[in-house]
């Protein structure tokens, strides 16, 4: 399951930027927007108010965007193109966080983890997004540290980061409602949803956050991956992305293999037994998988003997090279690489491995609005959802006043018991 909210933080060099040179590489106060570094320089603006942070160091991504859009640039289309950076970002992590998950909570039942990620985007003067870095442990820290040394709240902070911490806490427990939509939107996402840049200006409830770029990670007990909440994909942007997503069908094979009981890598034997029921062998000379995998698993580990063997991306470029022995003429690797999983998906099936294991699940949900992709269908339950799953209804807590040794009224909190089945 993936959020992303709609709000976030700014920030701004202390120092104008220059064009890099080498006589002025060694001024990070003009190329890097680092708070930890910024904040010991005297240009530094600390911003005590939410008025004075409309010329802070650190201001409400939805402040930039109005300053932005006065300066002419197109900041619909400046959001639009971020989330985009965003959902393609998520589909490239999900092979190895559907690995990692199934290597770390193999057999376990019920939700185990969940990961509040930032991502850094630079915007170029034309308007123009890239992605600078994806942070796994953003800061959550709301204070600052003024040139007095007092410690002291930062109110820019305090807005995103309060929410934040609340809402994913709401989130994973299940009691964060949904924000009220304003309409109804299609399957291609022609309406506006509740992460349109119109939500910036839109009253919300308090409990709400205001923050965006910090992505909420929640890998539920039936190893699925929900990214529709707020019509950020499939529905939305599904015609622009969701052709990134095919890697997943070698997450399924690699899964096939390899012993995630054990190790996230698949051994040299797995890859023999991979290319065996594939039907590849006349693609390789004797001896030459082994030399092949040693080469590749020295590139990613460092490993020259291969003891370690392939992790996901080192078998993956070992279907690249695979595909291109199988389809020479074919120009597009991810064609290619489509065409050769069609192949070891159709061989697998006839070696009696079930569908269910070789690919995802989309379903509709009840309203139509959105969709929910099991990235691991065979552990899913369709029939109805885990208590597990079930959002945690609030329980009473009974307290009593006892008087203690002075004859005071003191609050004792009876917690509820704890049934055994």
């Amino acid at each position: 399951m993936v959020h992303l909210d709609v709000s976030g933080m700014v920030r701004f060099c202390t120092e104008k930027y220059r064009k890099p040179k080498p006589s002025n590489f060694d001024n990070l106060y003009a190329h890097l927007t680092n708070y930890s570094l910024n904040k010991g320089n005297l240009s530094y603006i600390h911003s005590l108010s939410l008025m004075d942070q409309i010329n802070g160091s650190k201001r409400l991504l939805s402040t930039v965007f109005g300053q932005m859009a006065k300066c002419g640039l197109r900041t619909k289309k400046l959001w639009h193109d971020i989330k985009i950076i965003i959902v393609k970002t998520v589909l490239a992590m999900l092979p190895e966080l559907m690995i990692n998950y199934e290597y770390e909570f193999n057999g376990t039942v019920g939700p185990q983890c969940f990961q509040i990620m930032g991502f850094d985007i630079i915007v170029r003067e034309d308007g123009t997004p890239i992605l600078l870095e994806v942070n796994s442990a953003p800061s959550l820290t709301i204070e600052h540290t003024p040139a007095n040394g007092a410690r002291m709240r930062s109110i820019v902070d305090e807005m995103i980061k309060i929410p934040l911490v609340r809402d994913t806490l709401l989130l994973v427990t299940g009691q964060l409602q949904e924000p009220s939509r304003r309409g109804s939107p299609s399957a291609h996402g022609s309406s506006r949803s509740t992460d349109d840049l119109n939500t910036f200006k839109s009253p919300r409830k308090p409990h709400l956050s205001e923050v965006a770029f910090f992505l909420i990670f929640t890998i539920l007990q039936n190893h699925s991956m929900y990214l529709a909440s707020l019509k950020i994909f499939p529905n939305r942007y599904g015609q622009e992305a969701k052709h990134l997503l095919f890697v997943d069908r070698a997450v399924y094979i690699f899964i096939q293999f390899a012993n995630l009981r054990l190790s996230k890598n698949i051994s040299t034997s797995s890859l023999r037994r991979f290319v065996r029921d594939c039907g590849l062998e006349k693609y390789f000379e004797p001896g030459e998988l082994e030399k092949l995998s040693a080469d590749i698993s020295h590139h990613y580990t460092g490993d020259s003997n291969n003891n370690k063997g392939l992790p996901f991306h080192g078998f993956l470029e070992l279907l690249s090279i695979i595909s291109k022995r199988l389809y020479p003429e074919e120009s597009s690797l991810q064609i290619g690489l489509q065409k050769l999983l069609n192949v070891c998906a159709s061989a697998l099936r006839n070696r009696g491995v079930r569908s269910q294991r070789l690919r995802r699940e989309e379903v509709d949900t009840k309203s139509g609005s959105s969709k929910k992709i099991y990235m691991l269908p065979s552990h899913a339950r369709h029939k109805g959802r885990s208590k597990s799953c079930e959002p945690i209804s609030p329980v009473k807590i009974n307290i009593e006043r006892k008087a203690d040794g002075n004859n005071n009224n003191v609050k004792h909190v009876s917690l509820p018991s704890i049934s055994r089945k």
